[in-house]
């Protein structure tokens, strides 16, 4: 009886306490609170979440590496080993590479070898909005994700 109400008591704190924090990662309250580009895809989204890091950098610099992002291109700047856990082939970029600078509206950005978001809409040098769906759920709302530069302040 007494694992059931720690395992309960666990899951309320995660819900009301650490999943909040977690759906807005380093996000400021106005990046939160406030419309991003790409919000107009998808009205009434069942989860939304907005994440942020600050990168002591300006767009200019940091843009590159955005748009080079995907399998198969500049992968994601991370711990690639784990991706490739699951199969993702991921090998992240340590350079801006000049050919995969090129992305357009309609492209596709592969998550692996098997599937991936198309861009939806594009501000070069400012935001790159990728959407689609997870494979296994094709009778689920989209989703979407915001990959953006801001000035630093």
């Amino acid at each position: 009886m007494k694992t059931r109400y720690s395992i309960g008591g666990a899951a309320a704190a995660y819900i009301f306490f650490a999943r909040p924090r977690l759906l807005r990662w380093g996000a400021t309250d106005q990046e939160f609170d406030g419309p991003l580009p790409g919000d107009e895809f998808v009205a009434n989204a069942d989860l939304t979440a907005t994440r942020a890091i600050t990168i002591r950098a300006s767009a200019e610099r940091v843009w590159p590496w955005i748009a080079q992002l995907g399998q198969g291109r500049g992968g994601f700047y991370s711990y690639d080993f784990l991706e490739n856990l699951i199969g993702a082939d991921i090998h992240s970029a340590d350079r801006i590479v000049p050919e995969l600078q090129e992305i357009e509206v309609g492209d596709e950005v592969l998550l692996g070898p098997e599937f991936g978001y198309d861009v939806a809409l594009l501000d070069q040098g400012r935001s790159l909005v990728l959407r689609g769906r997870l494979p296994d759920e094709e009778h689920r709302a989209p989703v979407r994700r915001h990959l953006g530069v801001r000035a630093p302040s």
